[in-house]
């Protein structure tokens, strides 16, 4: 008989393949799935989730631009269909960078609007802080890569 801990499946896998019963799928494509964030910091709370398991934006490599890109455009076709404009100054996104996450699955933060966040929401949600930055930051980092200059 084995000890070795069964490890758990990782819940955005899950519900990218809808195998999760109690999440509404906002927008999907061939590449991702949008949904509520179930702890939200303010009125309107997404998380775009790739479909293909990344763990972090930390682990992304040149090759990922494109996804980071896709996870931006879908987080303003979301927000637009909803009415709000994506260029807003109310709106942010972003990932949490390792080891400030809980779900080690790349997911995109879009949240708006920011002014109705409370202070410890502002504090997780801070941009461009060592835990959470933008989705300009996580490409320069990868086009800094690209470069051969070392990722922030």
């Amino acid at each position: 008989m084995s000890t070795a801990a069964v490890k758990p499946p990782c819940i955005f896998c899950t519900i990218a393949a809808k195998e999760d019963a109690t999440t509404e799928i906002l927008y999907e494509d061939e590449i991702l799935v949008a949904f509520r964030d179930i702890h939200p910091a303010t009125d309107r709370h997404l998380l775009i989730v790739p479909k293909r398991h990344i763990a972090s934006a930390k682990s992304l490599t040149v090759v990922d631009m494109a996804t980071v890109t896709q996870l931006v455009d879908a987080g303003r076709k979301v927000l637009s269909e909803a009415g709000v404009d994506p260029a807003d100054e109310e709106v942010r996104m972003g990932f949490h960078w390792p080891p400030f996450h809980l779900i080690h699955h790349l997911h995109l933060h879009v949240l708006y609007p920011v002014s109705k966040m409370g202070f410890l929401s502002r504090i997780v949600f801070r941009p461009d802080s060592w835990w959470f930055v933008s989705p300009e930051t996580v490409l320069q980092g990868l086009r800094n890569k690209s470069d051969g200059q070392p990722h922030q």
